[in-house]
């Protein structure tokens, strides 16, 4: 995965410098950070979607998780006084 990211990187440079060099790769920065700022400031429908789900699964998740270390841990207690008295 590592190795294809590399190569994307080594490859876009290397378009930049055949298309036009410093101009081309201004170009590029340029609509990168115009991409950048719309998408802060105009929120997709679909990027709202993704992060209240991301969000829910998160919480969800979470407090799952809670419960099932009390339970363990109930279970625990309750051997150990099996063991004990």
């Amino acid at each position: 995965m590592l190795r294809m990211f590399g190569g994307m990187i080594i490859g876009s440079m290397m378009t930049m410098v055949l298309l036009g060099g410093g101009s081309a790769a201004e170009q590029v920065l340029t609509n990168a950070k115009t991409m950048m700022e719309q998408q802060y400031l105009h929120p997709t429908l679909f990027g709202n979607g993704m992060f209240l789900l991301s969000l829910g699964l998160t919480l969800a998740l979470w407090a799952t998780w809670r419960t099932q270390q009390t339970c363990q841990t109930a279970r625990i207690i309750k051997k150990i006084r099996r063991y004990c008295l």
